[in-house]
């Protein structure tokens, strides 16, 4: 038993390696996605772009939908099972969480919840995405916000911790889609 749970542990850190050092590293999103879907069981619908250096912690567990634009630096923690579904933007240096400590556990002890992010989301630059939201369909996560909740659909959140500002357009009809080769 410990010497299973050691090298699961091995073979983990194995993956996290290969896939943070050298697939998101690739100078095609073509090929990032091609390796990403076929070596590491990610799902990833058609359409959708993962820009140059996204982190990837146990992508295994992460789904992500059609024409969705992931840019450069942004984490995905997989550790718990993240879905996001179809035409979301996520901006550059932004974090989705889905594992943390518990802040009042003697031993420093994890708690994880699966984040969920739906339809026509924008989530912009530099916002950390806590474990157990779900981001509502044609939600807006303004810059540097932390989100610590679930959001409502259709209305825009910002600040630390983010609150509703403002609603959005219902009537969304568009497809994201970034220049260049993709599958």
């Amino acid at each position: 038993m410990i010497m299973n749970n050691q090298l699961k542990s091995i073979l983990f850190r194995i993956a996290h390696f290969a896939i943070n050092m050298i697939v998101v590293r690739l100078p095609f999103s073509f090929f990032r996605i091609l390796i990403l879907r076929h070596f590491f069981r990610m799902k990833i619908g058609k359409g959708t772009y993962i820009a140059y250096k996204v982190s990837l912690i146990a992508p295994w567990k992460i789904i992500i939908g059609s024409n969705c634009i992931i840019n450069s630096y942004v984490l995905l923690d997989g550790r718990e099972k993240i879905e996001i579904k179809d035409n979301v933007d996520i901006g550059w240096f932004s974090k989705i969480y889905t594992l943390q400590h518990d802040p009042n556990s003697a031993i420093h002890k994890s708690i994880g919840n699966p984040v969920i992010i739906e339809s026509y989301c924008w989530i912009s630059t530099s916002v950390t995405v806590l474990p157990g939201c779900i981001v509502k369909e044609g939600s807006i996560i303004a810059t540097g916000s932390v989100l610590t909740k679930s959001t409502q659909e259709y209305l825009v959140y910002a600040g630390v911790p983010a609150k509703p500002i403002n609603t959005r357009n219902k009537e969304l009809t568009y497809k994201l889609k970034v220049p260049g080769i993709r599958i």
